[in-house]
């Protein structure tokens, strides 16, 4: 079973690079102005000798789903290549049976809160899934689920008051 070679909760590290959407293209309004992005992911699994690390650089849209001032509801969804540092090997990595590869696909889905704070500051919150699966190219491969709840924050560079084209669709 998967469950006993996890010895201790994952963690990861996560950094990333937002762009704003003003509204200059139609798909942008309709969608309420969402965030662009790339970031880097690094996570340990639990047991670093046969689950080992995993890593990827995604890029992903942050979906508005309210519109506050100082609060809104977000919803970030990504798709990407994700490398995981240990694989199931039957002589060296028996126990490992959630991939058979150290190239995978991987997935991100989160619902995050973002509270707004003073001096271009912001604190986000929320909860996702990642998932490394290589879509059983080489067994085993049940794939890496991972279920997150993510504490963060993020400096806006540019301060000055970018004009949101309005929505001009009738």
């Amino acid at each position: 079973k998967l469950v006993e070679v996890i010895e201790k909760n994952t963690t990861a590290l996560e950094l990333n690079i937002i762009i704003p959407t003003h509204g200059n293209k139609n798909w942008q309004r309709n969608y309420h102005y969402p965030e662009m992005g790339i970031t880097f992911l690094a996570m340990d699994f639990g047991n670093p000798t046969e689950l080992g690390h995993g890593f990827s650089i995604y890029t992903f849209v942050n979906i508005n789903l309210t519109h506050g001032k100082n609060f809104t509801l977000k919803f970030k969804f990504a798709n990407s290549v994700g490398y995981i540092s240990k694989f199931f090997d039957p002589i060296t990595n028996p126990r490992n049976l959630a991939v058979g590869s150290h190239f995978n696909g991987f997935v991100s889905l989160r619902l995050n809160a973002q509270l707004r704070l003073p001096d271009n500051l912001r604190m986000e919150m929320g909860f996702g899934l990642s998932h490394f699966s290589n879509g059983a190219m080489d067994l085993p491969n049940y794939g890496m689920n991972v279920i997150t709840g993510n504490l963060g924050f993020g400096y806006h560079f540019n301060s000055k008051n970018i004009k949101l084209v309005p929505d001009t669709f009738t």
